[in-house]
């Protein structure tokens, strides 16, 4: 039997400010806002730069690792204008945190986590049509390693 599973139950939760150390203890200790109406949480994750150089002798392009990217998150939401993390999302863009990283935390119905850093770099709103669903999107710039923490 596989351990896949569907994101249903999956929670975002985001607090201004980084957490004392970058482990596990750090994060736990920051209290969070839970995230509603999420229906896309997007993709994450490391790209490293590669870069080359090709000598004229030789034509054999050397490559060698340089920095990691750890992405920006695309959030798909359901606009809700009382939603305290909406809120800490939107203050973190334009309001009176905006600039500043912001700690996230996704835990996965099986109690599965991964912690990491970012700084809200886009909020938007998508009203679109009589039959839409008035939402928009938030996109988090994510500024440190991801830290998975397996559920005990």
């Amino acid at each position: 039997m596989s351990n896949v599973f569907t994101t249903l139950g999956t929670v975002l939760s985001v607090v201004a400010g980084k957490p004392a150390s970058p482990d596990e203890a750090g994060y736990d200790a920051l209290t969070y806002a839970a995230v509603g109406e999420v229906g896309d949480l997007g993709e994450f994750g490391g790209t490293r730069e590669v870069p080359t150089f090709t000598p004229v002798d030789t034509g054999v392009v050397a490559k060698r690792a340089g920095s990691v990217n750890y992405g920006t998150q695309t959030l798909q939401i359901a606009r809700d204008a009382s939603d305290v993390g909406q809120i800490a999302l939107k203050e973190g863009f334009d309001g009176t945190e905006a600039g500043n990283v912001h700690s996230v935390k996704l835990e996965d119905r099986n109690g599965n986590i991964i912690y990491y850093q970012a700084i809200i770099s886009s909020f938007t709103y998508n009203a679109s049509s009589a039959d839409t669903i008035f939402g928009g999107s938030i996109a988090l710039a994510i500024t440190s390693k991801p830290l998975p923490v397996a559920a005990t």
